[in-house]
């Protein structure tokens, strides 16, 4: 590769070495030290002594270049430093005054340096040479790479790392990836430096299949058809409560099916979108259904944000209709920019509508739901959703958390949170029962309580709502012991937090998520064994 390139193999090891930095640190920007000689001039050429100094070779890897762009680079480079290495180091920090730290070395941290092996032993007239190891016990640098050639030609490397900041295990894989960096390098140099290989062969097993062993095959149909199929198989079990009010699996679909025609009627079709903006109650659990056997793309907005954001959102949505209730009509016809349907009110209409399964319109491959997130900039950002990872999901939730016919989940997320999405059609497709919290909320203090009063088996909450029920368990606590599944994620879970769980004695398995919008709900589970 040097050879091709015309470059020496010190700046192909040394451009290796800086892709290695960058992809550890995720900066662009690398800065590394590396000795040189001191020998330029003929008069010092035989005189002994100790003439090093150190140069700093700054990398830019911004903009993603090859790692043959990388090497010409480094090259022009490693020659405009050489060319002042004559200027003492001390001298450059001098003149820069950087921060100094006493924790680190100014101007670069990171050593790198290629050295002849000597292949004869050294002999000076008259005298009697004697190599003698000189052992170290403290780091020079927070990390170096020692590379030498050995008289066969080959390479032996050694990494010197500070131990207050590195372990052994830790230095071990960065080795591993500094060698699969060069092979990668090598066999493509035209590669950008962003797909190059870092991962060891044996870590690419660990990571594709170790830790993610094959499970079941996604689905083939989409979240309206498997939802329809366990409506005809269990029609009279409960599969929406929200207080005193209940529907089963066969009316929740004549329901669903009613107003998916009504939609349809209205022109949605495949991937139109439909603002739902409602409160919670079983009317979205059915407009959820409705939208999707429509063939539309389901959009939860809050009624309740500033009038500001909601008219960002239905503005930009240009949706095929906006789903709400009597209540906030007034207030969306303002900025809803697609035929305003309030459910409430426009109900006998809506019963009118057939109530058998309309024939499916989108594919799988097609979008099923979108989800405005902040945004970086502060305005909604929409994230959009296949029906497959949607189905696909489902079903992987409804394994994990063992959801089966039976059991009751309560819905306590937010209904713009994409953990609605499954916590509804999970434990739909599941055969189980939503149980949908009331609007007031259920108060850390009040959860214990109302768990038992609805049969809760399964739950899903944040981190921070967690901790505060917490307050108000007791070791063995009956109200809870209904539970199968105490759900926390969505943010940091700790180690405290398992325990906690674990201290009560309850016999509910403690599980632990996080996953960000774009990975459909949740691409983390981690559950923790019982003590």
């Amino acid at each position: 590769l040097a050879r091709g390139h015309a470059v020496t193999p010190f700046v192909v090891l040394l451009a290796a070495f800086d892709v290695l930095l960058a992809r550890y640190s995720r900066q662009a920007d690398v800065c590394v030290g590396t000795p040189t000689g001191g020998r330029t001039r003929p008069e010092v050429e035989d005189v002994v002594g100790s003439f090093v100094n150190t140069v700093v070779l700054r990398a830019d890897l911004g903009g993603d270049p090859s790692f043959a762009t990388l090497l010409r680079q480094v090259h022009q480079d490693v020659i405009a430093a050489y060319s002042h290495q004559d200027l003492p180091f001390e001298r450059v920090v001098d003149e820069l005054q950087p921060d100094r730290d006493l924790s680190r070395n100014p101007l670069f941290q990171v050593m790198f340096e290629l050295q002849h092996v000597q292949s004869t032993p050294l002999r000076l007239d008259g005298l009697a040479v004697e190599r003698v190891p000189a052992p170290w016990r403290t780091a020079k640098f927070d990390l170096t790479l020692s590379l030498g050639r050995r008289a066969d030609g080959g390479l032996q490397g050694l990494f010197e790392y500070a131990t207050a900041l590195y372990d052994r295990t830790t230095v071990q894989r960065m080795a591993g990836h500094y060698l699969t960096l060069l092979r990668a390098a090598t066999a493509r140099p035209e590669t950008p430096l962003s797909r190059l290989a870092i991962l060891t062969g044996d870590e690419r097993e660990q990571l594709v299949h170790g830790w993610n062993p094959a499970g079941a095959e996604p689905p083939t149909a989409c979240v309206p058809a498997l939802f329809e199929r366990r409506a005809a198989e269990s029609p009279d079990a409960v599969a929406v409560s929200f207080g005193p009010a209940s529907l089963g699996y066969a009316e929740l679909n004549a329901r669903a099916n009613q107003l998916a025609h009504h939609l349809r009627e209205l022109g949605v079709g495949a991937e139109r979108p439909v603002a739902v903006c409602m409160e919670r109650g079983i009317e979205v659990v059915v407009a959820l259904l409705a939208v999707l056997k429509a063939g539309g793309v389901y959009v939860p907005i809050d009624p309740e944000h500033p009038a500001e954001r909601l008219a960002f959102m239905l503005g930009e949505l240009d949706a095929g209709a906006v789903l709400t209730t009597g209540r906030f009509a007034e207030r969306l016809s303002a900025v809803a920019r697609g035929p305003l349907v309030p459910v409430d009110t426009e109900a006998g209409r809506i019963a009118g509508r057939p109530d058998h399964n309309p024939p499916p319109q989108a594919a799988p491959d097609q979008l099923a739901y979108m989800i405005y997130t902040s945004g970086s900039t502060g305005q909604p950002k929409g994230v959009l959703i296949q029906h497959d990872s949607y189905a696909h999901h489902c079903r992987v939730i409804a394994d994990a958390y063992g959801i089966e016919p039976g059991d009751r989940v309560v819905l306590l997320s937010a209904l713009t949170f994409d953990v609605a999405m499954d916590q509804i059609a999970a434990t739909l497709l599941a055969g189980a029962t939503v149980v949908v919290a009331d609007p007031l909320f259920w108060s850390p203090a009040e959860l214990p309580e109302r768990v038992a009063e609805h049969g809760i088996t399964v739950m899903e909450i944040t981190p921070a709502y967690y901790r505060e029920v917490m307050r108000h368990v007791r070791p063995g606590d009956a109200r809870l012991s209904g539970l199968k599944l105490m759900n926390v994620g969505s943010d940091v879970v700790t180690v405290d937090d398992a325990l906690a769980w674990s201290a009560t004695g309850l016999p509910g398995r403690f599980l632990c998520n996080y996953g960000p919008t774009e990975a459909t709900v949740t691409c983390v589970l981690h559950p923790v064994p019982a003590a």
